[in-house]
């Protein structure tokens, strides 16, 4: 029966160390990612702070992607723009959540004056975007949650090996 309980328990042991430590390298990717999301979240207050805005011009129409937003599926409409602005020619990529009108290809983008180059369209969802993403932590707490079962159960194991060991030696 002690073998069985030992059998079982490093077998637990091992499954919540591997959840362990996938977890963790989950989550050195998202703090990655992480540095990517506050880059882009300065980015796109830059953009709303700033307030420079330029009439943009859809370049070769749209493609439709389907996408997840707010835990349903709906159509997006990925495009490609260029704007000018002091006669130099810029471009970007947006997403559109209505599906532009053949009469209407044009939209309002968002840029720095310093460097028209940065340039978004519809910064404000963009930056809720961002800061949802940067709001998740189920990660985290999954990896809090393997690492104190995992510690649980080596200290069951060590504290079995430790009387396995006072047994031998008094025998």
């Amino acid at each position: 029966m002690k073998k069985i309980r030992r059998i079982i328990l490093i077998l637990l042991m091992v499954v919540f160390s591997a959840s362990y430590f996938l977890s963790m390298h989950s989550n050195l990717v998202l703090h990655k990612k992480r540095n990517d999301d506050t880059i882009a979240i300065y980015k796109y207050e830059s953009l709303i702070k700033a307030d420079s805005k330029a009439t943009a011009f859809m370049e070769n129409g749209w493609l439709e992607i389907p996408k997840e937003i707010n835990d349903s599926t709906r159509l997006v409409y990925s495009t490609k723009y260029k704007f000018e602005v002091n006669e130099s020619t810029y471009h970007g990529t947006a997403e559109l959540l209505e599906k532009p009108s053949v009469t209407n290809l044009h939209f309002e983008v968002y840029y720095l004056p310093l460097n028209p180059a940065v340039n978004a369209y519809s910064p404000e969802r963009l930056l809720a975007k961002e800061k949802e993403i940067r709001s998740s932590k189920e990660n985290l707490y999954a990896a809090i949650v393997y690492g104190i079962l995992g510690s649980v159960i080596a200290g069951i194991l060590i504290f079995d090996f430790i009387k396995y060991i006072r047994i031998r030696i008094k025998n």
